[in-house]
C-alpha cells in the first residue's frame, strides 16, 4: 500500500491507515511466532508482511491512485490500488475505490473475497461473499459502469422531504437520519417476501390447532423465534404471557380500578406525573401525536386531542390504584404504549392486564419501585458480565477499576445512566420495532 500520492488526506484517513498497519504489524509478527514450523513459505510471507507494515505511510489523495507501487504488491486494479497480503494458507483481497461517502475507509468493507489453499494441494478455491443485490441490497451504493453513484444535492433534499412524510406498518416514522431512503426501500424489497413466508407458515399451523393457539411445545418455539406475523403479535403475547387468564379471573377489576382512580382526581399523588408524560410518549408516532396549531401560529400540545393517549392515560392511572408500591415509574408509559399499539382490539383492559403481568411477573422484583433494586441489580448482572465477557470495552468504560472495586465502591461505570433505560422499558425506542 505503499507509493507515492498526489495529496495530502484528511487527519481522520490518515489515522485509520496508521491503525492498519499497525495491526498488520502484529499480525506478521504472530505469524512467525507461532507458523515457523509450516515451512519457508510461510516463514517468507509474513516477514514480507512485517516488511511492508514496516514502510512509512504515504501521503494519500482521495483518488487513492498509486504512481509507483512497492514490488511486493499485485498492481493497481481498474478499481483502485488492491493490496493482497497472504497469511499462512488464508489470502484475502478488497479492491475497491475510495468512496468519500464511507469516511475513512479507502475500500467499501462489503466487497470482501476469500481465497483458500487445502494442505498438501496446489489448487486454490476462491469464494466470495460480498452483500450484492441479491443477498443485502440496502448496504451497497448504486455501483453504475464502474463507479459507486452518488446522490446529487437536489436528489437528498428531495429524498428527505418524501422520507419525512414516511412512516412504517406501525406508525413511526422511518429513521432517515441514520439510514438513507433509498436503502429503506430496498431493505423493504427484500424482506416482505420472508414476511410473506411467515404468514403462510403460522396460517397452515393455527390451521392444524383448529383456530385455537397451539399448546407450549418445541414447534411453537421454533415458530415464535421466527418471527410472529405482526397482525397476531399482540395476541400470541396476551394469551402466553398469562394477561388473558389473570383478566378472565377479575373480570371487573379494572373497571372498579379506574373509578377509583378519576374519583380521587389530583388527589392521586400519580395524576399529573402521568398527564405530564403522555405527550412525551412516542412523538414520532402518529397515533400517539397531540400537537394542535394555535391562533399565533404555534404548536400545542394537547392530549386530550387523541384517543390513543387517553387510553394510555387511563390505563396507567388504573395501574397506580392496583400497585400503590410503584404507582407510576417513568418508563411504563413507553410499555403500554406499546402494547395499545399491538393489541388488535386497543383494548384498555388487555393493555392493562399485559403490565400486570409483565412488571410483576417478568421483570426483577421491585424494578419500578421507590428503590428500584430490580433495576440496579441488572446493571450490576451487566457490568459484571461486561467486565468477564468483553474485558476491552469494560477497561474503557470503568477507568481502570475492577469489576468488584466498582462493587464494593457502590460506584458502577457512568454509562448505567443510559443503559438502564434500555431494561426499564424492554428496549423499546432502542431496537428496532421488527
Amino acid at each position: 500500500m505503499t507509493g507515492v500520492f498526489k495529496e495530502q488526506p484528511k487527519k481522520h484517513i490518515q489515522q485509520s491507515f496508521q491503525k492498519a498497519f499497525d495491526n498488520l504489524s502484529l499480525s506478521a509478527s504472530t505469524i512467525i511466532k507461532r507458523r515457523t514450523s509450516d515451512g519457508d513459505q510461510t516463514r517468507q510471507t509474513a516477514e514480507a508482511a512485517q516488511r511492508l507494515s514496516t514502510k512509512p505511510l504515504p501521503q494519500l489523495s482521495h483518488s487513492l491512485t498509486a504512481t509507483k507501487p512497492h514490488p511486493s504488491l499485485p498492481e493497481p486494479s481498474k478499481f483502485g490500488y488492491c493490496p493482497e497480503i497472504l497469511s499462512g494458507t488464508d489470502h484475502y483481497s478488497r479492491s475497491q475505490k475510495y468512496n468519500p461517502s464511507y469516511n475513512t475507509l479507502p475500500f467499501k468493507p462489503d466487497s470482501l473475497s476469500f481465497k483458500k489453499t487445502r494442505p498438501g494441494s496446489t489448487t486454490s478455491l476462491q469464494s466470495e461473499y460480498s452483500y450484492s443485490s441479491d443477498t443485502h441490497p440496502w448496504r451497497l451504493e448504486t455501483f453504475v459502469n464502474g463507479e459507486f453513484k452518488e446522490n446529487s444535492k437536489d436528489d437528498e433534499c428531495r429524498n428527505s422531504a418524501i422520507a419525512s412524510e414516511k412512516r412504517d406498518i406501525y406508525g413511526f416514522k422511518l429513521p432517515t437520519q441514520w439510514v438513507k431512503q433509498q436503502y429503506l426501500d430496498q431493505f423493504d424489497t427484500y424482506y416482505q417476501p420472508i414476511l410473506d413466508s411467515q404468514e403462510q407458515r403460522w396460517k397452515i399451523y393455527l390451521s392444524e390447532q383448529k383456530s385455537e393457539w397451539p399448546p407450549l411445545d418445541s414447534k411453537l418455539k421454533r415458530y415464535t423465534r421466527k418471527g410472529i406475523p405482526n397482525h397476531l403479535r399482540g395476541k400470541a403475547w396476551f394469551h402466553y404471557s398469562g394477561a388473558k387468564t389473570k383478566m378472565e379471573n377479575n373480570p371487573m377489576l379494572f373497571d372498579s380500578l379506574l373509578k377509583t382512580a378519576i374519583s380521587m382526581g389530583e388527589h392521586n399523588e400519580y395524576a399529573e406525573i402521568i398527564h405530564r408524560d403522555l405527550h412525551r410518549t412516542f412523538p414520532d408516532n402518529h397515533r400517539f401525536q397531540c400537537a394542535v396549531s394555535s391562533t399565533d401560529g404555534s404548536a400545542v400540545m394537547m392530549p386530550e386531542s387523541n384517543p390513543t393517549l387517553m387510553a394510555l392515560e387511563r390505563v396507567l392511572l388504573a395501574y397506580s390504584i392496583y400497585s400503590p408500591q410503584v404507582g407510576y415509574c417513568q418508563s411504563l408509559n413507553y410499555i403500554v404504549g406499546f402494547f395499545l399499539l399491538f393489541l388488535e382490539t386497543a383494548s384498555e383492559e388487555e393493555a392493562f392486564w399485559m403490565l400486570v403481568v409483565t412488571v410483576h411477573d417478568y421483570f426483577p422484583e421491585n424494578m419500578y419501585d421507590v428503590t428500584m433494586e430490580g433495576a440496579n441489580i441488572d446493571q450490576t448482572v451487566l457490568m459484571l458480565m461486561i467486565s468477564e465477557r468483553l474485558p476491552a470495552v469494560w477497561n474503557k468504560i470503568a477507568n481502570g477499576k475492577s469489576f468488584w472495586e466498582c462493587e464494593q465502591a457502590d460506584c458502577l461505570p457512568p454509562v448505567t445512566l443510559v443503559t438502564g433505560h434500555w431494561f426499564l422499558t424492554l428496549f423499546i425506542n432502542i431496537l428496532p420495532v421488527e
